[in-house]
């Protein structure tokens, strides 16, 4: 129990007190509600005792007259009457409501019973203080019937009734107040400790509340160098301040990045995020900011976008030179060819069969390094020679490669099925390349014992189909499959099979350049879309593209 100084006799005694007993102490902290802090306080480890007035004594009779009874049940605070030793000898319909007992059980009860935590030395106080003029509070718990305990303010008074001097105590249930106060200070602390700058400021835009991290956001020692000062003194541009204080005046929030210099000289990026304060009655009062530093962000962004400017040139100067030198290698291997076929058609029969043998390599050579070269021309020019985009029909594209592929249909004995297909905004020449690669790649990697089957199928995809990569680019994607019955592979060398002239099986086996699939993942992701595929090795293969359906940024470049 403890008393606060005070300077003069007419002054508040302010007494506080914790709940008597352990369990009593752990039921008030479970609620959630703190005791005000106090240079010395009792703590009591003994038990909450009940003294009852004894049971051979006269139950007390109502205090006071008809007037004072109905003004006593009038009073919104419970409140309770007690003589000078502190016996409870009145109650109103209030108190019998808070402490969950009727007013002829209160009776029998002295008011130390129903306050936990003190014993007869509080009444000795109560004297005291009000012999001196002083008013009396309390802030304590109270006792319910049934053992729980709520936190309460309780004021004090002195009444002369009917010739005997009478203590009445008015206790006001403050739960909701102490958890109130409790969430208050929780977030406070939150906002003191937050890694973030927050600040609230008002109309002006002057600022009366900063917290440690925003001081140090902007360099300050102290929050006495920020306060009272407008924001307009601490950020760089003075066009996004009206923008701020307009938003918030129309009641909306605000959003952006502001640089800042710091009295130092250095500068930091920030971004800004402001939302209007409200009175109870919905009128702007303010605003509260939160500040969170960006500088080594736009730091990052910016060596970022460097790197990748310097990596777009690098890759188009790599195009660039592939394109030129296939292009430029192709007269000479011309002329490599052509002298060796007029060399194999007027000398074969003079030259030895170790020479003949040499010849026909060259040949075979020459001829293959023809078709890496014009392969790796088709892949310089998926970007070197790209064409706008339009809306195609891939139902029309597709017919068109399985014309195309006829002959080698037939030759295998093969089938394609198709399903429908979507429209999609698309380079037409390069979705037919992307086609024809993978049913002319089904065709031709077939079991030896069984005919191709190939399925080509189509639909639009559902938005929580997408990846977030691909909600970003765009925000419908559609997926089309082309599967087969083919060798398939092990999917451990799924990365492999897409790269530059690079094969799964020897060269004499299966026809090609190695470069086809390369081309096709070129084309999906000029695109803006990713392939894919699955397989295990003797039961098929399943290759998985999926494209943006429309396009909102031209990634023709």
């Amino acid at each position: 129990m403890t008393e606060e100084q005070a300077p003069d006799l007419s002054s508040t005694m302010r007494i506080d007190l914790l709940p008597e007993g352990e369990d009593a102490q752990a039921q008030a902290e479970q609620e959630s509600v703190r005791i005000r802090p106090a240079s010395t306080r009792r703590r009591g480890t003994r038990k909450i005792r009940i003294t009852r007035r004894d049971s051979t004594a006269p139950t007390p009779t109502p205090v006071g007259g008809l007037d004072f009874q109905e003004l006593l049940q009038s009073v919104y605070d419970a409140a309770l009457l007690t003589d000078e030793r502190g016996l409870i000898v009145d109650a109103n319909t209030r108190a019998e409501r808070f402490l969950g007992r009727e007013k002829e059980e209160l009776v029998q009860f002295s008011i130390i019973d129903i306050i936990s935590g003190t014993d007869e030395t509080l009444l000795d106080t109560i004297a005291r203080g009000l012999q001196n003029d002083r008013y009396i509070l309390i802030q304590a718990y109270c006792l319910r019937a049934d053992g729980t305990l709520f936190p309460s303010e309780i004021s004090i008074n002195r009444l002369d009734l009917s010739g005997a001097s009478f203590l009445c105590f008015f206790i006001r249930d403050i739960s909701l107040r102490k958890h109130t106060e409790e969430r208050l200070r929780t977030g406070h602390t939150a906002i003191q400790n937050a890694g973030n700058g927050i600040a609230v400021a008002n109309l002006e835009g002057a600022l009366t509340y900063v917290n440690p991290a925003l001081i140090r956001l902007l360099g300050y020692e102290r929050s006495g160098q920020l306060l009272e000062r407008s924001l307009r003194v601490f950020l760089d541009d003075p066009g996004a301040v009206d923008q701020i204080m307009a938003s918030i005046l129309d009641g909306s929030s605000w959003g952006g990045e502001i640089d800042s210099t710091r009295p130092d000289g250095n500068a930091v990026s920030i971004q800004i995020s402001a939302a209007p304060n409200f009175t109870e009655e919905n009128q702007v009062a303010g605003m509260v900011l939160s500040f969170v530093d960006i500088t080594e962000r736009k730091h990052a962004e910016m060596e970022l976008r460097l790197l990748m400017g310097e990596l777009e040139r690098s890759n188009r100067d790599l195009e660039q030179f592939a394109y030129v030198v296939s292009h430029d290698l192709q007269e000479p291997l011309r002329k490599i060819a052509s002298f060796g076929d007029r060399l194999h058609s007027r000398c074969a029969d003079l030259l030895p069969e170790d020479a003949a043998d040499y010849l026909r390599r060259m040949e075979s050579a020459a001829l293959r390094m023809q078709h890496l070269i014009r392969a790796l021309l088709k892949l310089s020019r998926v970007s070197t020679k790209a064409q706008p985009f339009s809306r195609v029909d891939l139902n029309e594209i597709l017919k068109d490669v399985l014309s195309d592929l006829e002959t080698r249909i037939h030759k295998t004995q093969g089938s394609v099925e198709t399903g429908e297909l979507p429209a999609i905004e698309a380079e037409s020449i390069q979705m037919r390349q992307l086609l024809q690669n993978l049913i002319g790649n089904a065709l031709k990697f077939h079991r030896p014992d069984a005919p191709p089957t190939v399925a080509v199928n189509g639909r639009v995809l559902a938005a929580e189909e997408l990846t977030p990569d691909e909600f970003r680019h765009a925000p419908v994607f559609c997926e089309i499959t082309v599967s087969d019955n083919g060798i398939g592979f092990d999917e451990k060398h799924l990365d492999r099979i897409f790269g530059v002239f690079q094969r799964l099986h020897a060269r004499d086996a299966y026809e090609g350049t190695g470069i086809g699939l390369a081309i096709c993942r070129k084309i999906a992701e000029r695109h803006g879309g990713t392939i894919t595929a699955r397989s295990t090795p003797g039961e098929g293969t399943c290759f998985i593209v999926r494209l943006p359906v429309t396009r909102e940024t031209d990634t023709t470049e």
